[in-house]
């Protein structure tokens, strides 16, 4: 559940710090999505003591939730191929508009494309091999958050996870970040709680990273 209450509704105030933190031409890019996630990871920690950072949720979901949001709201015009977001796509794909005073203000029901939004263009798609890229990028330049673990019922009482005892050896905090072993990792821990059903949609995830990896060590 969010800070807010609920799964949907947007924090206000959470946006507003966001949009604070903008680049010159009130852009937005992963330089800025990077420190506002390790902001929010840092506010959760010392806020809410049942705050639990397990290895798919820290590292695959919440990862791609910082990430997607400039990957997929950036509009690739033919002025920026490579995606350009600002405030205002921002703020129509967040469902935020200005008072007469300036002020954000958020209602549910009006978020909508931008006008003048293009999508990425064909062959220049955004999945799971990218992703994972995204994932150990993220990790790296935040490497205070390359942990596993969560508060003891209390704020500020984060009780890490030795990733060496998870993985029985496999892995520790130095190859954590190397190659797909984070992906890995992640989709590993829900394939070991998911239903038969789901195993294979997991595998093949977990393939598709492989064949990321396999690429990446080529070019080296």
């Amino acid at each position: 559940m969010s800070a807010s209450g609920d799964p949907t509704s947007l924090d206000l105030g959470q946006f507003k710090q966001l949009a604070s933190m903008s680049l010159g031409a009130n852009s937005y890019d992963l330089t800025v999505f990077q420190p506002f996630r390790g902001a929010r990871f840092n506010h959760s920690v010392s806020t809410n003591g049942h705050y639990w950072a397990g290895p798919f949720i820290h590292f695959a979901v919440h990862t791609a939730t910082y990430v997607f949001t400039y990957r997929f709201f950036a509009n690739h015009s033919p002025e920026h191929p490579e995606g350009y977001l600002d405030i205002d796509s921002l703020m129509a794909f967040e469902d935020v508009t200005r008072n007469a005073n300036g002020e954000f203000v958020w209602k549910t029901g009006r978020e909508h494309i931008p006008n003048d939004w293009y999508r990425r263009a064909i062959g220049d798609d955004f999945g799971i091999a990218a992703s994972a890229l995204g994932t150990v990028d993220a990790l790296q330049h935040l490497p205070y958050m390359a942990v596993l673990g969560g508060n003891t019922g209390e704020p500020n009482t984060f009780t890490g996870v030795n990733v060496a005892d998870l993985t029985g050896g496999v892995l520790n905090p130095e190859t954590l970040l190397q190659g797909n072993n984070t992906m890995f990792l992640a989709f590993q821990a829900v394939s070991a709680v998911a239903p038969d059903i789901l195993r294979g949609l997991v595998g093949n995830v977990l393939l598709e990273v492989q064949k990321l990896t396999v690429v990446l060590t080529s070019c080296n």
